[in-house]
């Protein structure tokens, strides 16, 4: 049989067989990096001086096989491998079982064999290990780094492309056998059923040579669990010359078929290993899939205007009606301005709502703070119902309508530390103070202007908490420019938790030191005819304050 060597590292790769006679092996290889066998990034110079890996050929008494009882690999289904039902995506509408089993084994390779925690249910909020159908959608990043990883691979071209040269059964059992013995690691498996040409993957995790059985990790059951949670272990047979036909599909709500073409793949040898790795920085970055599944919006329905949602957002309606717009989808539900269907389900996890014929879900709310589940579906081939994303949300419901204010006007007064573009400093305590005109769109007075041909512009976001009667958060931003004299300035200014301090007059108030805790950023950038001052510090003492008024002119 044939293997790939690290010389570093002692990792053996083994290679598909895929013709033996007295004279000749044929093996199949996509690379002979070394880099998909193990890490090259702590090989310093060594890495550099020999990044190909070794080529070698191993021999062993076929009795030695045949007299192995159970070779197992540690791979474990219920701890080894991802919780959710491989369902297929809107990238990957066919199903995605190849980059499934494949980020499965990275993982295990990768982390959970270097000590970090096991796959299954690591990464979602809510799990129910003998019901895999139960919010599976709840590991999004998980659920896009396999369909990214599938299309990557190019599986079903892949697939097409190395299923020509099909060794005898024997062969193919022997190579796993080998396989195992020798590197001690899961294995690769592609079947196929020849009658329609379909094919599907998995994970060999272990082999019992006594009884003939390739022990599978199927990622249309995870945990060895149906969709409706029956428990059953999964196995290839083996019957001393040929493989049993193992039942499966695609994915999970296809039509099951019998797959009678069994096949050893090594997944480092045809994968790109370092690729898989790319992915998983992503993954822990949480922008895993953004190349693929674009930017999409969800909006609030009120009963004046359509709202773009955002997180905490304040409800004064005691019904929620949110809709998904992605003009990134070519398909959408028909009779609609490109909306994708969402189902929305509750804080246990329990289905409460979907999408209507057009497109909105509504649920009721109760006082306080409500948190939900989105499902965000994609549209294709004529079916709207394709992963897309799902996301936790909180929405809070106080039953009061916040004020109908137009005019905001803010003053800081700290005293603040000055610094000259040639690095001399100096203090002045004085009165920051700005204003705008805008408009209340749910709970956030939002402006942008720009007034006096450009002289003056700004940006306001004041979130009100009707619950706690304080601002959450404000952010404001405004610019001068002026041509003569020369002078342009910019200052930015963000706080956080200001209290309602005189309802009669809508003033929000923070005074003293509380001050420096909840300016949370204060910058200022002056260039008079050249000549730069910048706010090096600032702090705060009894005399200090940031007062935010919003009123209605």
């Amino acid at each position: 049989m044939g293997f790939l060597f690290n010389e570093i590292t002692g990792e053996l790769e083994p290679l598909p067989v895929v013709a033996l006679d007295d004279n000749f092996i044929t093996v199949e290889t996509r690379h002979f990096a070394l880099s998909n066998i193990a890490s090259t990034s702590a090989l310093g110079k060594i890495s550099a001086i020999n990044p190909i890996a070794n080529l070698i050929f191993s021999s062993i008494n076929e009795s030695v096989l045949a007299g192995q009882n159970v070779i197992s690999s540690g791979f474990t289904p219920g701890r080894d491998d991802w919780e959710f039902l491989n369902w297929g995506s809107y990238i990957s509408p066919l199903g995605h079982c190849a980059g499934q089993s494949i980020t499965a084994m990275w993982y295990f390779y990768e982390k959970s064999l270097k000590g970090e925690p096991a796959l299954f249910h690591h990464f979602d909020l809510l799990n129910n290990s003998e019901k895999p159908n139960f919010l599976w959608q709840d590991n999004p990043h998980g659920y896009r780094f396999a369909s990214t990883v599938q299309e990557d691979f190019v599986w079903d071209s892949w697939f097409s492309r190395f299923q020509h040269n099909v060794p005898p059964d024997i062969l193919v059992w022997k190579t796993f056998i080998y396989a195992m013995l020798m590197t001690g690691n899961p294995q690769f498996v592609g079947i196929k059923n020849t009658q329609d040409g379909t094919g599907h993957a998995m994970i060999i995790y272990k082999i019992n040579v006594t009884e003939g059985k390739l022990y599978v990790a199927d990622p249309n059951y995870p945990n060895n669990r149906a969709l409706d949670g029956t428990s059953s272990i999964r196995a290839i047979e083996y019957t001393g010359l040929n493989f049993k036909p193992y039942s499966s599909s695609a994915k999970v709500g296809d039509t099951g078929k019998e797959y009678d073409e069994i096949t050893f793949y090594a997944a480092n040898t045809f994968v790109n290993w370092t690729k898989i790795g790319e992915r998983y920085k992503e993954f822990e970055d949480k922008t895993i899939g953004d190349d693929r599944f674009k930017q999409y919006d969800l909006y609030v329905k009120t009963n004046t205007e359509n709202i773009l949602f955002f997180e905490g957002m304040d409800m004064t309606e005691s019904t929620l009606k949110l809709f998904c717009k992605n003009i990134n989808i070519p398909g959408f539900l028909p009779g609609t301005d490109r909306l994708q269907r969402i189902q929305i389900y509750d804080s246990n996890g329990n289905y409460i709502a979907v999408s209507d014929a057009n497109g909105l879900a509504s649920v009721n709310l109760n006082s306080g703070e409500n948190t939900f589940g989105i499902y965000i579906c994609g549209y294709v081939n004529g079916k709207p119902n394709k992963y897309y994303d799902f996301k936790w949300v909180t929405v809070n419901y106080s039953g009061i309508t916040p004020p109908d204010y137009n005019r905001c006007e803010l003053q800081l007064f700290v005293n603040k530390l000055y610094e000259r573009e040639d690095g001399s400093t100096f203090e002045r305590e004085t009165i920051e103070g700005t204003f705008a005109s805008g408009e209340m769109l749910g709970n956030r007075f939002v402006a942008d202007y720009n007034e006096n041909s450009g002289m003056f512009v700004g940006t306001v976001e004041v979130v009100l908490d009707t619950i706690t009667d304080t601002i959450s958060s404000a952010d404001w931003t405004y610019e001068y420019t002026q041509s003569s004299p020369s002078s342009y300035h910019k200052t930015e200014i963000t706080a956080v938790d200001l209290p309602f301090v005189d309802q009669s007059n809508g003033i929000y108030k923070i005074s003293g030191n509380q001050t420096c805790i909840d300016v949370t950023n204060y910058t200022y950038y002056q260039d008079f005819q050249g000549n730069v001052t910048t706010l090096q510090s600032f702090e705060c003492n009894s005399d200090s304050y940031l007062e935010i008024r919003l009123y209605k002119e």
